[in-house]
């Protein structure tokens, strides 16, 4: 009994010490890994320092869209107090119009039967203008009938007759005339008397034209 009891014994310390050894290698390990850690490690310090660095200009521009936020919502708050204004003054607008609309259309209610009856006159006066046109008796009223073309183109070769008339009894009278001064001066002079054949052949024309224009 004491043998084997003295035999487990060193079995169990032998274990033991095996696990002792084992732990003292890992402690060991766990030391030196500490003792790399604890080393300063600049690529580390670098990642640390940017990621302050990071950090810093992340709050500066979180505070800087805070403030341009309140400055856009200082904005919209009055913009919407213009809109406000622009609603109001539009609904005036648009009340005033409505107004006027209404008075025009008044106005043209009451203006409707004179411009009715001024368009119906004039068409009346334009129909009535047409058909004193296509009217045969429209040139009796001027005096320009068919009946008495005749006696108008009459009366016009008695016109022209009577200014030829007057002109050749200009045309006399002045060769007579003519003939009268140098009559004078012959006979002044002791010559034959002037030229006195113009004025009965004057005499003649006058009474052939006068015949004429009677017929």
């Amino acid at each position: 009994m004491k043998l084997d009891t003295c035999r487990d014994v060193f079995i169990n310390t032998k274990k033991l010490n095996a696990r002792l050894e084992t732990a003292a290698k890992r402690t060991e390990e766990v030391e030196s890994q500490l003792a790399e850690a604890r080393q300063p490690n600049p690529e580390l310090e670098r990642l640390c320092r940017e990621n302050y660095d990071l950090n810093a200009r992340l709050d500066k521009e979180r505070n800087e869209l805070k403030t341009r936020l309140q400055d856009v919502s200082e904005q919209v708050d009055i913009f919407k107090a213009e809109l406000a204004k622009a609603v109001a003054s539009n609904a005036k607008l648009e009340e005033l119009r409505e107004k006027r609309l209404n008075g025009l259309k008044a106005r043209l209610q009451a203006l409707a039967p004179v411009i009715c009856s001024s368009r119906k006159r004039s068409a009346k006066n334009l129909l009535d203008g047409n058909e004193s046109r296509q009217q045969p008796h429209c040139k009796q009223r001027f005096g320009q009938s068919d009946d008495n073309d005749e006696s108008l183109n009459r009366v016009s070769r008695g016109g022209d007759r009577g200014l030829d008339q007057s002109n050749n009894n200009k045309k006399g009278s002045s060769f007579g005339e003519f003939g009268q001064s140098n009559g004078k001066k012959r006979s002044s002079s002791g010559g034959s008397p002037g030229i006195r054949g113009f004025d009965g052949v004057q005499s003649n024309r006058n009474k052939e034209d006068s015949s004429l224009s009677s017929k």
